[in-house]
């Protein structure tokens, strides 16, 4: 009697087990199921001129990662700039509901473009987000722009190529809209971005404005202009969201 009842309790104690670990699986898989955004803040603090393939079995080569524009004004470096602006507009994705993951999260880092590029693959991420900002000799030069890859783009796939024209219209579309905004550039076609280029997932490269313009820097140092910025960013992303 009571071999049965120690076989009835072992019994009971497997099944609440086995009916935990099912529990703890669905709660894995609904963690899982959050759409992966991953933010590449652009540059880093010191560049690295070794060479490396532009795209997929291409011989032309460009620098693996360069360390940007800076302002002339506060001397700011566009990776610290990028930086700021990445995480702002990472938390406002996390409160939304993604799941963000950055391909840097300070300035002492060595990674290529092309290694950023393979972060978002690796991740299988719903959208690679890039973040960068102008830089120009012609200091009266200022505007938001979005980069993506031509339809004659050789390195990415067609549906790649088309989502990410999805996605840089639907950002710029919603940047418009932002009053705080004065200066649109627009949509700029590049097939020569190696972060693009490598990419197999939707991609698109985003020029918050230009640091050599004396406006557009004090604007760009204005961290309630950039949470806005951001924050029509983020729309632009759901609207996507909504869309693909």
């Amino acid at each position: 009697m009571k071999k049965i009842i120690f076989l009835l309790l072992s019994f009971i104690v497997l099944f609440n087990i086995f009916q935990a670990g099912q529990v703890m699986a669905k709660t894995t898989v609904k963690k899982t199921n959050k759409k992966i955004i991953v933010i590449d803040p652009g540059h880093q603090q010191f560049a690295n001129i070794g060479a490396e393939p532009i795209g997929p079995g291409s011989k032309k080569t460009k620098f693996k990662v360069t360390d940007g524009t800076h302002s002339p004004y506060t001397n700011k470096k566009e990776s610290d700039l990028t930086l700021e602006v990445s995480k702002m507009l990472g938390k406002t994705l996390e409160k939304r509901g993604y799941k963000v993951i950055y391909t840097r999260t300070k300035q002492t880092v060595n990674i290529s473009n092309r290694e950023r590029a393979n972060i978002a693959n690796k991740q299988q991420a719903t959208l690679f987000i890039r973040i960068h900002a102008d830089g120009s000799i012609n200091r009266k030069e200022k505007g938001f722009s979005v980069l993506t890859a031509s339809s004659k783009n050789p390195y990415i796939t067609k549906d790649v190529y088309n989502k990410s024209l999805l996605i840089s219209k639907t950002i710029l579309k919603k940047v418009e809209k932002n009053k705080k905004v004065k200066d649109i550039k627009g949509i700029i076609y590049r097939d020569d971005l190696s972060g693009t280029n490598w990419s197999k997932v939707p991609t698109t490269l985003v020029e918050l404005g230009y640091m050599t313009n004396k406006e557009e820097d004090k604007k760009l140092a204005d961290k309630k202009y950039l949470l806005s910025m951001t924050n029509s960013i983020a729309d632009g992303i759901d609207e996507y969201m909504k869309k693909k």
